[in-house]
C-alpha cells in the first residue's frame, strides 16, 4: 500500500511518504505563510522524487490538529481535494496522536500531552479529562493538582512552557519527535487506522474562533 501523509498543524509543515509500512521519502520545512503556497509544492517535490503519481496513493494522512486554524484546514483541504479526485481512502490524525506516538506508558503514569496554542496557552489531552482543553499556560499547574496525578509523563513541546515544579517526579518527553506533530508519525498510525468517510474528515480546533472562544 502506497500512503502519502501531510502535517500543516504548525509552522513546520511536513510530508511522509511511505510503501508497505516502509518509509521511502520525508521532508520538512518552516513556513510563515500558514503552507498555503508550500506545501503543495513539497508534496509535489516529493512525489516526483518517489516516481509516484497521487492517483497512485491508496491512502492519505492528514493532520487535523489543534493548532493553526488555517494551517490546518490547508492540509484537510488538499488531502480531501486529492482524495475526491482519485477515490483514496483518508485517515485523520490528531496532533495529540501523532506528539505521543511510540511513547510507552508505565503503570501507574498518567500521560498528558501539551501542544502550544500560541497566545500564552496550551492544548492539552489526557486519560484524566474526557475532551481536550485550552486553557493559559499559567494555569495548568493548577489543572494538573486537581487530576491527583502522582507520576506525571508530561508529552509534547508545549509540555517546556508549563511550570511543573510542583510535580518533581514528572517524566517530560519534549524531544523531537515528540515535539510536536511530524507527517512520519501520522503516517505510522494511520497505516492501521479504519479510513475516514471523506466528507467527515474535518479539523480538530478545541479552542473555538475568538469571537465566541470562553476560556476555563
Amino acid at each position: 500500500m502506497k500512503l502519502a501523509a501531510i502535517e500543516t498543524s504548525t509552522q513546520t509543515g511536513s510530508v511522509a511518504l511511505f510503501e508497505d509500512g516502509e518509509l521511502v521519502l520525508e521532508a520538512e520545512e518552516r513556513a510563515s505563510n500558514a503552507h498555503g503556497e508550500s506545501i503543495v509544492a513539497m508534496l509535489a517535490a516529493l512525489l516526483g522524487k518517489a516516481k509516484w503519481k497521487a492517483r497512485e496513493v491508496d491512502r492519505w494522512a492528514v493532520g487535523v490538529g489543534p493548532g493553526s486554524f488555517t494551517g490546518t484546514r490547508i492540509g484537510v483541504s488538499t488531502v480531501k481535494g486529492i482524495a475526491i479526485a482519485s477515490g483514496a481512502d483518508v485517515a485523520g490524525v490528531t496532533a495529540f496522536d501523532a506528539v505521543s506516538d511510540g511513547i510507552e506508558i508505565a503503570p501507574g503514569e498518567i500521560a498528558a500531552v501539551f501542544l502550544d496554542a500560541q497566545r500564552g496557552e496550551v492544548f492539552v489531552q489526557s486519560t484524566c479529562i474526557k475532551e481536550p482543553i485550552f486553557a493559559p499556560i499559567s494555569r495548568i499547574p493548577a489543572i494538573l493538582a486537581s487530576w491527583h496525578v502522582e507520576r506525571l509523563v508530561a508529552i509534547g513541546a508545549g509540555a517546556k512552557l508549563v511550570d511543573l515544579s510542583s510535580f518533581p517526579g514528572a517524566r517530560i518527553v519534549a524531544d523531537a519527535p515528540h515535539d510536536i506533530p511530524h507527517a512520519r508519525a501520522l503516517a505510522q498510525i494511520a497505516r492501521t487506522r479504519t479510513p475516514t468517510p471523506v466528507d467527515l474528515l474535518e479539523p480538530l480546533y478545541v479552542r473555538p474562533p475568538d469571537i465566541t472562544a470562553k476560556k476555563i
